[in-house]
């Protein structure tokens, strides 16, 4: 019916209209990079860091699925650590190993330790984050968490893919 037709079109229109002043308002909303990291604890320290991973990471398969990525206790003290400051501010590990066995999270650990070099630049640092495996699937196993953080949580307010280039 023509009047069912036009009520309809009339509320497509009040949407469409609407559309500009939601995304203004969301944008007004948002907070910047600097806003969320100080968020997570003082800057450049173990506790950011350790912060990082379940603000901006989730787990996407087993009985996780879904649940903010909190690091295991053992990844905990490894970044702990590998930030620890001396008395005047310095980090005392400039370099930093890690071997532990299959299956034990290390992609995970250091996608998660990359991406956020990536997003807690230094002032005037322009970093490159490099993702480096021994084999194609694991880098593309580390490569998907990346993306898919950043298609289902806030790291893609901040972060941006564009095919094997996370910018």
């Amino acid at each position: 019916d023509a009047g069912d037709l036009f009520t309809k079109r009339r509320v497509a229109v009040r949407f469409e209209n609407a559309i500009p002043e939601l995304h203004a308002r969301q944008e007004r909303s948002r907070k910047s990079l600097d806003e969320v990291l100080a968020t997570l604890g003082p800057p450049q320290s173990g506790d950011r860091v350790v912060n990082f991973f379940p603000r901006f990471f989730r787990h996407y398969a087993g009985p996780q699925a879904g649940k903010p990525f909190r690091l295991e206790p053992w990844q905990e003290r490894y970044v702990r650590e590998f930030w620890r400051r001396d008395k005047r501010g310095r980090r005392i590990y400039t370099f930093g190993l890690l071997a532990v066995p299959k299956g034990n999270g290390k992609t995970a650990l250091a996608v998660g330790l990359g991406t956020n070099e990536l997003m807690d630049r230094h002032v005037g640092e322009v970093p490159q984050v490099y993702g480096l495996a021994g084999a194609r699937k694991q880098a593309s196993f580390g490569q998907e968490f990346v993306k898919r953080s950043i298609d289902h949580t806030e790291l893609g307010n901040f972060l941006r893919k564009s095919g094997s280039t996370i910018t």
